[in-house]
């Protein structure tokens, strides 16, 4: 087997992320804005969701405001201000951070431990299950 960056980093951060919850989109047939990386649809049902108070021309209004501000010239950091930001309109819900996973989602519990690094033998076991090679 040849070790890539796909084969020993891109595809065990998928695998971990889709443990965790994450749906894994393939690009194939999706449809996103080149620019920004957004994918139109789904951060409009998102914000709906977050915000169930604002109607579809606020959402709208909303992309359009975090399209412009990824393309600032500042690294991220008005990005980032208006990610945190605890007034307005919510890009992240703070309150209920789990309102981005679908209602029927069964997620595994964490074991409880007092050792950190049984901890991380434990989740590496569950993300890899292969035996150690010798050596």
């Amino acid at each position: 087997m040849k070790f890539t960056e796909d084969t020993r980093v891109k595809i065990p951060a998928i695998l971990h992320l889709v443990r965790l919850g994450y749906q894994y989109l393939s690009l194939k047939d999706q449809q996103w804005n080149f620019d920004s990386n957004i994918f139109p649809e789904i951060f409009r049902q998102a914000i709906s969701k977050i915000n169930p108070e604002i109607d579809d021309s606020d959402v709208n209004r909303l992309l359009s405001d975090v399209s412009l501000t990824l393309d600032h010239d500042d690294l991220g950091q008005a990005f980032y201000y208006k990610l945190v930001e605890r007034s307005g309109t919510k890009l992240i819900d703070f309150e209920n951070l789990n309102n981005w996973q679908a209602q029927d989602l069964i997620r595994q519990p964490l074991p409880v431990v007092l050792d950190l690094a049984l901890l991380y033998e434990y989740m590496l076991r569950l993300l890899l299950p292969l035996p150690p090679r010798p050596g």
